[in-house]
């Protein structure tokens, strides 16, 4: 578990976190749901370590001392963080040789990889002739060449279309489900936020706290059909209700 304990932050006098406390338990995905310039993105970079913050304390519970955990955090800008100069291939490559050297178990670990996302026929291509699934695709295999604790996720499928955004989500569920990791993600998307999550926490407009943390039943695997639900409509209801200060 990662507690989050009176969590503040401001840019100069401008406070954007106000004292806040949350827990994000074991194997279960979380969503971060709130408007535009809340601090979302600035409390997953502070759970990633990209951030610093003023007080407060971030705990891993599980593991001893309470060591930091590992990340593999992939941006809405997820072409920007490809190598363009490398390929599908080379690119999840590099990241994997970070934590191994030896040239035949890093091709073995690149080659489970791009296997396991449908690579296979873009790995020898450069970011600029693939399209935004493939590099999303690249992204979220370049996270997990970093064996990640937990991944973190920026707006992901923002710039994808519907139909690609909701393939990836799908993808991306099994993913974990494969790999027993689990993830926090931040997203505007409402249907989004239903088809990812375990736990939805809504946050309020800056400086960002928690206006509530809502449950989500849905049943694992998750299926694109679940969102048109008697529970995926009752779950829909409460997030718009809870987020009119958002659009009045």
């Amino acid at each position: 578990m990662l507690n989050l304990i009176n969590i503040n932050k401001s840019y100069g006098n401008v406070k954007i976190i106000d004292s806040l406390n949350l827990e994000i338990p074991d194997n279960r995905n979380v969503v971060f749901f709130g408007p535009n310039g809340c601090g979302k993105s600035t409390l997953l970079k502070i759970i990633a370590g990209l951030e610093t913050y003023e007080n407060g304390e971030i705990k891993n519970t599980k593991k001893e001392n309470s060591e930091p955990i590992k990340t593999g955090l992939i941006f809405q800008d997820f072409r920007a963080s490809l190598l363009p100069w490398k390929t599908v291939r080379d690119n999840i490559n590099f990241v994997i040789g970070l934590n191994y050297k030896n040239r035949k178990e890093r091709n073995q670990k690149t080659e489970a990889i791009i296997t396991k996302l449908g690579l296979k026929p873009y790995q020898y291509k450069f970011p600029y002739q693939i399209s935004g699934g493939i590099a999303q695709l690249t992204a979220l295999g370049r996270a997990w060449a970093l064996e990640p604790d937990v991944f973190l996720l920026d707006e992901p499928f923002s710039a994808l279309d519907y139909q690609t955004s909701t393939r990836l989500q799908l993808q991306f569920l099994q993913l974990l489900h494969d790999v027993n990791k689990q993830a926090i993600i931040v997203t505007h998307s409402v249907e989004e936020s239903i088809l990812l999550s375990n736990k939805i926490v809504i946050f309020s407009a800056s400086p960002m706290k928690i206006i509530e943390e809502i449950e989500n039943p849905l049943p694992h695997p998750r299926q694109i059909e679940q969102l048109g639900s008697e529970t995926a409509q009752q779950l829909r209801q409460r997030i718009i209700a809870r987020t009119k200060e958002f659009v009045i």
